[in-house]
C-alpha cells in the first residue's frame, strides 16, 4: 500500500473542496484544450462527465492501495472506451489534465507531495490501462 500517496491525494481532494464546487468543469476545460478532438466523443453530457471523473478519482485511490479487482475494472472500462473511439494518448491527456485541475483547485496549496503522488498513481493507472489496451482485440490506436 502506497499510504504516502493515498494520505496526498486525500488532502488535496480535501482542499479542492474547501475551494472549488465542481471539479470536473475544471478537468474537462483542461482536458479539451489538450485534445479539442476528444470533445465529439462526449458531446454534452455532463452526467457522463461527472460520472468518469468519478471512476478515475476511484481507480486513483484504488491504485495507492493495490488492490487485486482493480485489473478487472480497467479491463472493463479499456473495453468499453475502445467502443467510443478512445486512444491511449487521450488517457494521458486525460490524466494530466486531472493533475492540472487539482493543481488549478489548489493554488498555493498544492504541494510537491501532491504533485509526486498523483503522477506516481496516474503514471500506475495509465500501466494498467495500457497493458488492457494491449490485451483486448490488439492495441489502441496512440
Amino acid at each position: 500500500m502506497k499510504l504516502s500517496d493515498l494520505l496526498s491525494i486525500h488532502e488535496s481532494l480535501e482542499l479542492a473542496a474547501e475551494r472549488v464546487d465542481d471539479l470536473v468543469p475544471l478537468v474537462y476545460e483542461r482536458f479539451f484544450a489538450l485534445r479539442p478532438d476528444a470533445r465529439a466523443l462526449f458531446g454534452n453530457d455532463a452526467l457522463g462527465r461527472g460520472r468518469m471523473f468519478n471512476e478515475t478519482l476511484t481507480m486513483i485511490l484504488e491504485c495507492t492501495r493495490e488492490v487485486g479487482y482493480l485489473e478487472g475494472i480497467v479491463e472493463r472500462e479499456v473495453g468499453d472506451h475502445r467502443a467510443y473511439g478512445a486512444t491511449l494518448s487521450m488517457y494521458e491527456s486525460y490524466f494530466e489534465a486531472v493533475v492540472q485541475a487539482m493543481q488549478a483547485a489548489l493554488g498555493e496549496s498544492w504541494t510537491p507531495s501532491h504533485e509526486e503522488s498523483w503522477r506516481r498513481q496516474l503514471k500506475h493507472l495509465m500501466s494498467i490501462v495500457a497493458r488492457h489496451a494491449q490485451i483486448a482485440d490488439g492495441p489502441l490506436n496512440h
